[in-house]
């Protein structure tokens, strides 16, 4: 019955979310309701656990957050995002519309674009390639998905993305961790989402359903002669990458900053990115913008992570946590992963489910990682893929700015997403799981 209060707050959250309830709302009250039912004081349970929740993970993000939506906001304005694109979609061309749109939001968010941003820069470019092809742009929001919301999420070695960067901090690990692991990750989950776009392109068009003009969206200007070159736009996110994962090899820092090398990373990135594209840019108004842009993520991520703190406070939680540590199975790795889709679904936040998970349960990985003999590393990947299965269920941010940008609803464009989104990274969990318990790393 205890734990039967948990999971009546994580449906509440859900059904409040999906019908349009501010986070901020709607995780106050799913969070004093799962109090008083636990019978702990619901007005000590918001004023000081969801509240220190709330403020410990924006205290520990927001400079990752502000330098990431600057970094992004540098790259949007400047036309860089823009040049990346359209150099890549340039040199595939129509007949590889899908693989190309991949292919640029893969090269923008592995460099250090937030998904977001990346979303917004390619959805008027994938109009475009989609029109010159013929393919429904029913077919777009799982495109950009494939190339921004997967693979290079959670699954490449060294990605600067804050999923990939959460279990850094509790266990110890770098964005390379098990990179065999997040090679084949990377593969199986790039591999069956080209293969499933295909499928869907054949559904779509067995249907009769063709390329139709959105009212209201304006095609991009083929014309890149007021766009700086692609390979100096490339400059800046390669800066992000090298410093995050090759400096602190080169260069003897202290072991906070090797910890938080993202920071010193993003804020390299950013100067390069201005420097290089001074003429392109009103510098001071591309920083005001990216700052404000960074508080409404970092106020949503720290809204559910103090819900979480409020479930991790009260008595069902433990005999939650015991529940699943107590099933007798060889393979710890099924346990972690089961609790970061119990969580990342109920939160519909990768990062958020993520950091949840690790603040209740990565003393117990750390654990188990000692007794089993099965790498930190190991653990760190597993997690990061797993928080890419459920977060992506009709809650999600991602894919309610998606929807909006191609003015399509649930019913008509959701599945392709949830296959591409939810099922491929889940198969991909399970595969993560197997390898990882054969020593895999």
């Amino acid at each position: 019955m205890e734990i039967a209060i948990i999971f009546l707050g994580l449906i509440l959250l859900i059904f409040l979310v999906f019908k349009g309830v501010s986070i901020y709302i709607a995780t106050p009250i799913c969070a004093i309701l799962v109090a008083i039912l636990s019978g702990v004081d619901f007005f000590q349970a918001y004023m000081t656990t969801y509240m220190e929740g709330m403020v410990g993970f924006a205290k520990t993000y927001l400079p990752m957050f502000m330098l990431g939506a600057i970094f992004g906001k540098v790259m949007e304005d400047s036309g860089a995002s823009k040049s990346i694109a359209l150099f890549i979609v340039g040199k595939l061309g129509k007949g590889k519309a899908l693989l190309s749109i991949v292919l640029a939001g893969a090269v923008l968010t592995y460099g250090g674009v937030s998904m977001f941003v990346a979303s917004f820069a390619l959805y008027p470019l994938a109009l475009a390639i989609f029109r010159e092809a013929n393919i429904s742009r029913r077919l777009i929001p799982a495109t950009i998905q494939a190339g921004t919301f997967t693979f290079t999420m959670v699954a490449l070695p060294g990605s600067p993305a804050i999923q990939n960067i959460i279990p850094t901090n509790y266990f110890g690990t770098t964005a390379m961790a098990a990179p065999v692991l997040g090679i084949i990750a990377a593969v199986m989950m790039f591999g069956l989402s080209m293969l499933w776009l295909g499928h869907a392109k054949k559904r779509y068009e067995k249907k009769g359903l063709f390329f139709d003009e959105q009212p209201g969206k304006e095609l991009p200007s083929e014309n890149a002669e007021d766009l700086p070159h692609p390979l100096i736009s490339l400059i800046p996110l390669v800066t992000v990458l090298v410093s995050y994962n090759v400096l602190p090899a080169i260069i003897p820092v202290g072991d906070f900053v090797k910890a938080n090398m993202i920071i010193p990373a993003l804020l390299l990135g950013n100067i390069v990115g201005i420097l290089l594209n001074l003429k392109y840019l009103h510098p001071l108004k591309t920083l005001n913008d990216g700052a404000t842009n960074s508080i409404i993520p970092t106020l949503n991520t720290s809204a559910i992570v103090g819900f979480g703190a409020v479930i991790k406070a009260v008595p069902a939680f433990a005999a939650l946590t015991d529940a699943i540590f107590s099933v007798n199975i060889s393979n710890p790795l099924i346990a972690e992963a089961i609790a970061i889709y119990v969580i990342t679904a109920a939160t519909g936040s990768s990062s958020g489910g993520l950091t949840i998970a690790m603040d209740a349960m990565s003393s117990k990985f750390i654990d188990l990682s000692q007794s089993t003999g099965i790498s930190l590393q190991t653990f760190h990947r597993v997690a990061a893929v797993s928080s890419a299965a459920f977060d992506s269920l009709p809650h999600n941010g991602g894919v309610l700015v998606l929807l909006d940008l191609s003015g399509y609803g649930y019913k008509q464009i959701y599945f392709d997403m949830f296959m591409v989104t939810v099922i491929i990274p889940l198969l991909t969990s399970f595969v993560m799981v197997f390898l990882g318990g054969l020593g895999v790393v």
